[in-house]
């Protein structure tokens, strides 16, 4: 069975081809087009492997589901929330001059320095799955400083996961302000939080607001994998933490921070050598530590 789907995405239509069918399926796709392989549960070994996205219920196929497939498949950012000042969308190709401004803001003068922080954050990477923590603008990670290891994460990011770090850009203007996101932590159902304000903009409430609106999102759209929320702080970061205990983060720890490691704030505002770790939670579900 094979058949078109319309969506409208920013006033212009896209055609979705759905289909059971891998052939059509797969030469939709090297076409340029955006595709959605039906497949019966019952029968998992003539699912339509090879194609972006499957579902079995073809009741579950909603308008924002049929958006989200377009925008992924297309290259389009899918845009996870926004408030009063700010939106939170997924980076984009086109976003990766003015991410370079914005890293270039906080670079500091000591290039040699720089560049071993920055052979820091790559071994680290490589180590494990850590380069998206994004801990401080001049010890970004390989995949915010590197076009094609950007795009890479684009791709492979925000697709499989649903979440990552993205682009905090400024109400009205457009401006990309600055960078916010989850990621994953060894603890289950948890993630960690972060985010980055450009030094221009600080001292807004930005930060605040772009916190705020990452929790509510997790908690109405991320619930049923993610119960807790974790950050990182400096403990000499006074801002920040009075930050997040607004917000109502608990603290649970306190650890010696490596160098450049920082969580939840713009590292140049905090000093001193330990990191503070506090949790944020929605539920009284049981929590995979015991660390209070």
């Amino acid at each position: 069975m094979t058949k078109e789907l319309q969506i409208t995405v920013e006033n212009r239509t896209y055609s979705v081809m759905v289909s059971d069918q891998v052939e059509a399926l797969l030469a939709a796709k090297a076409a340029g087009r955006a595709v959605l392989g039906l497949w019966d549960s019952r029968h998992p070994e003539r699912a339509p492997f090879g194609v972006p996205y499957l579902i079995d219920c073809q009741e579950e196929i909603t308008e924002e589901y049929l958006e989200r497939i377009v925008r992924r498949q297309l290259g389009m950012p899918w845009k996870i929330t926004e408030t009063k000042r700010l939106i939170l969308r997924e980076f984009a190709p086109e976003d990766w001059g003015e991410l370079q401004e914005m890293v270039g803001e906080n670079q500091t003068e000591d290039r040699n320095g720089l560049q071993e922080a920055m052979k820091k954050a790559e071994e680290e990477a490589e180590r494990g799955r850590e380069g998206i923590k994004m801990n401080h603008w001049d010890t970004c990670p390989e995949a915010f400083s590197n076009y094609p290891s950007f795009l890479a994460y684009l791709e492979h990011q925000y697709p499989f996961y649903e979440y990552g770090i993205w682009a905090v850009i400024q109400q009205g203007s457009g401006r990309l302000i600055g960078a916010a996101g989850i990621w994953d932590m060894e603890i289950p159902a948890a993630a960690e939080i972060g985010y980055w304000i450009r030094p221009s903009f600080q001292r807004r409430g930005y930060g605040q607001e772009a916190v705020q609106a990452i929790l509510q999102y997790v908690e109405e759209a991320l619930a049923d994998s993610i119960h807790s929320i974790y950050a990182k702080i400096r403990k000499g970061n006074l801002p920040s933490r009075k930050l997040v205990q607004r917000l109502g983060f608990r603290q649970l720890t306190e650890e010696k921070a490596s160098d450049g490691a920082c969580g939840v704030t713009d590292c140049s505002e905090g000093t001193g050598s330990t990191l503070l770790q506090y949790r944020f939670d929605w539920s009284s579900l049981p929590h995979p530590d015991n660390r209070e």
